[in-house]
């Protein structure tokens, strides 16, 4: 992994190379160094990855090619040069107010422009769900208070991913603060994780979210989940599912890196599996 000082160094090599005018201060995520630019007179955000899941989704970015995601004005296959948006309309103040299905509708359009087959190769780069679900696996395999939970979505899980109804390139992290607004380019995915396989896995972060408070609400889960199968052609059996799926992993994920998330993620899958055992046979379709 690129150390927080390579990468600061990168920037300076690349704001050198590309003409590059810093526009503000350089900053650090968990997974990038960043720093606003101008570029031949337009805003832009120079982001330097420092883990290899950034420059997966930085792949993933050239081959949307703007289109349901912010375009690469720039890049060498390390550092992508992204347009920088407005960002001037919140999904996460819509979700928390009284248009939550109004945000839910927006996010699944992203993922569905997203999720349009193009021309160009699919990069290389991608991560398999399988791979992806890894960590559900070993939680699975840990003897504990909540092995049960672990074991239900690990079942859940497994043909979801063996059986896509529909294999793509997948953003892998699609929520209300991941999602901008900008008055010229309208509503725009940023920071993918670059990963492939079923698409109905890009529609179970954002009922995870934007807060916990939100997601867990009474009766949210399942209207903003029938929300979601009515634009992505799932039945509410398989968005359920892929909820309960992805809620379980980042629970697994949040064991392993962030233990103050934990309960969250829980709570989450505890719910999904609770409203998919609850489910009329009628409404449990495979597809």
């Amino acid at each position: 992994m690129t150390t927080t000082f390579d990468a600061h160094e990168a920037l300076k090599r690349y704001r050198t190379d590309w003409r590059l005018t810093p526009d503000g201060e350089a900053f650090d995520t968990h997974s990038s160094v960043l720093q606003p630019v101008l570029f031949e007179g337009a805003k832009a955000m120079l982001k330097y990855p420092t883990g290899e899941e950034e420059r997966r989704g930085a792949a993933a970015m050239v081959y949307w090619a703007g289109d349901g995601a912010a375009k690469v004005l720039k890049g060498d296959g390390k550092a992508p040069l992204l347009e920088r948006l407005a960002d001037d309309i919140s999904l996460v103040s819509m979700a928390q107010g009284d248009q939550d299905s109004q945000a839910t509708q927006i996010l699944c359009a992203v993922a569905a422009a997203l999720h349009t087959p193009r021309s160009a190769g699919q990069p290389s780069s991608l991560a398999p769900l399988d791979r992806w679900f890894s960590a559900l696996n070993t939680a699975a395999a840990r003897a504990d208070a909540n092995q049960a939970l672990f074991l239900a979505a690990q079942a859940i899980a497994k043909p979801l991913i063996a059986r896509p109804l529909k294999a793509v390139v997948l953003h892998g992290d699609i929520h209300h603060a991941n999602v901008l607004h900008d008055p010229v380019r309208g509503w725009v995915a940023i920071d993918p994780k670059g990963l492939i396989g079923d698409h109905g896995y890009d529609y179970a972060n954002m009922l995870c979210n934007p807060t916990a408070a939100v997601a867990l609400a009474p009766g949210r889960l399942v209207a903003q989940a029938q929300v979601v199968a009515q634009a992505s052609g799932m039945s509410l059996e398989r968005v359920l599912s892929w909820v309960a799926a992805y809620s379980a992993l980042s629970a697994a994920w949040s064991i392993e890196s962030m233990p103050q998330h934990v309960e969250a993620g829980l709570a989450m899958a505890r719910l999904a599996q609770a409203e998919l055992a609850a489910l009329p046979k009628a409404a449990a379709a495979p597809a």
